[in-house]
């Protein structure tokens, strides 16, 4: 990665790949920004190497409430409300904050993981409203389908390939999982008729 398309994606400017953010925390792996940067890729791209890479990183972080706050909000501006109105020292400003407001590494990940497993909860709940719809579906396999079917099985028996196969072609295949087996009886029958 280039220095010039790292400072862009720093800024904003530029959509930063997560391949290429952990490139950078590689080559740069005092600053923690960039590392920062990475979590949030893979947090938002819902990878499943997040929380691996949130264990084995998280040491690093130095500030996680603040980190927390940075995964949440889309500017980095917004993450640090209380350091632009600062005019003093950064580590005094952190020595100030109570050991109550610091958010610890094992509750950061309980409330991403919560967050990442509602809307994968949500997903879940559309793909089961659309297989309910699905579902809804009229059978329309009636009694003469399923005479034509015991039909063609006489008729394999008897050897009367031809009838057989003209009759499966007549059969509505409206149920997919039938579709696919008379497609291979079928076929099979057109193969024996082929070779005699």
């Amino acid at each position: 990665m280039k220095r010039e398309d790292l400072i862009k994606g720093l800024h904003g400017l530029k959509e930063v790949e997560a391949e290429e953010w952990r490139q950078a925390v590689e080559m740069y792996p005092t600053c923690e920004i960039i590392l920062w940067h990475y979590l949030r890729t893979l947090y938002r791209n819902d990878d499943i190497t997040f929380e691996q890479e949130l264990m084995r990183l998280g040491l690093r972080l130095s500030d996680r409430e603040t980190f927390y706050r940075f995964m949440t909000k889309s500017k980095v501006e917004q993450a640090f409300p209380e350091l632009a109105a600062n005019t003093g020292d950064w580590f005094d400003e952190t020595e100030k904050r109570s050991e109550e407001s610091k958010a610890t590494l094992i509750d950061l990940a309980r409330k991403l993981k919560a967050d990442r497993l509602a809307k994968k909860a949500q997903r879940e709940a559309e793909k089961s409203v659309t297989e309910e719809k699905e579902e809804e579906k009229p059978n329309l396999d009636s009694s003469e389908e399923k005479d034509k079917e015991k039909k063609v099985k006489e008729l394999i028996v008897a050897k009367k390939y031809s009838e057989a196969l003209e009759i499966l072609r007549t059969i509505n295949l409206s149920d997919s999982r039938k579709s696919a087996t008379f497609a291979v009886q079928i076929k099979w029958l057109e193969t024996i008729i082929n070779n005699k």
